[in-house]
């Protein structure tokens, strides 16, 4: 369910574990202010209700109380000192909030967030309480809150790479060639450059080119060559350590027949403008 893939710990109206949960155990630590029941612990982490890190901290002492659990479960998690074992509890987890910029957080609270450039939402937890994202503090400064500040929060799933551009790019006219006798023909044009992209100081940057397809559902490639496309890349080292990156697509042809005695069996076609599409994709690692 969610991020979680284990079930979780359902609970009835009636405020008594379903079937299948299991029972406070009665193996009772007392590690800081509260006692502990580890069976019940391991039963709520099993559930997905706990993090891994949450979990280390009661056991080190933290008070649950600011987890995200529920009274039923903060009841006999502290051998009864916290919540309330009668309340009307939902089934399940809670659903984690999309990280709202104008909202502050307790700490241990757990969020959705997308980073910018990345494709999926990323869980964070915050380590600490969180204030609003760019609130005023003394002197005029405002706080950067957002979950991808490490004072702040602690990231627990990968959202994936920070993608650049991916897009599709077509072909520029590509020229026929006459052939020579004996010498395979191949040839080589630049397309649109693509707009200059910044590369951080420190990072690097990949670039996947998927391959050369007709542009038109129900197209064909060209039968006579083969054409291929790559990504012809210049960089600027900037005075702050960043890099000014300018790709360039390079669109190849390469004579499919055989080599042969004649001109006219190393020669091919010219492909029209447009007719061909790549993909490029470029990720910041």
């Amino acid at each position: 369910m969610g991020f979680f893939s284990r079930d979780p710990v359902l609970i009835n109206e009636g405020g008594s574990a379903a079937p299948g949960a299991p029972p406070p155990s009665g193996n009772v630590i007392h590690p800081g202010a509260y006692n502990i029941d580890v069976g019940y612990l391991n039963a709520l982490y099993g559930a997905g209700k706990l993090t891994p890190a949450q979990r280390t901290a009661i056991l080190g002492g933290s008070d649950p109380s600011g987890m995200g659990l529920s009274s039923y479960d903060l009841y006999y998690l502290t051998d009864g000192a916290l919540g309330n074992n009668s309340t009307v509890t939902t089934a399940g987890l809670s659903l984690i909030p999309a990280y709202n910029a104008a909202s502050s957080y307790p700490q241990y609270q757990l969020v959705t967030f997308q980073p910018p450039g990345c494709q999926n939402a990323a869980l964070y937890q915050a380590v600490q309480a969180v204030p609003a994202n760019g609130a005023s503090i003394a002197g005029g400064a405002a706080i950067n809150a957002l979950p991808t500040n490490t004072a702040y929060w602690t990231q627990l799933t990968n959202p994936g790479p920070v993608v650049l551009y991916d897009a599709d790019v077509l072909n520029p006219a590509l020229a026929s060639a006459a052939g020579v006798a004996s010498v395979p023909s191949t040839a080589e044009t630049d397309g649109t450059a693509l707009a200059a992209l910044t590369i951080p100081a420190g990072r690097r940057y990949k670039i996947l080119e998927l391959g050369v397809h007709p542009a038109v559902a129900g197209g064909a490639m060209p039968a006579d060559q083969k054409v291929d496309v790559d990504a012809y890349c210049v960089e600027v080292l900037n005075a702050d350590g960043s890099v000014t990156l300018t790709v360039t697509p390079r669109w190849y042809q390469f004579q499919k027949a055989a080599v042969s005695a004649t001109s006219s069996g190393n020669s091919y076609g010219a492909v029209g403008a447009g007719t061909l599409v790549a993909r490029l994709r470029i990720e910041l690692q």
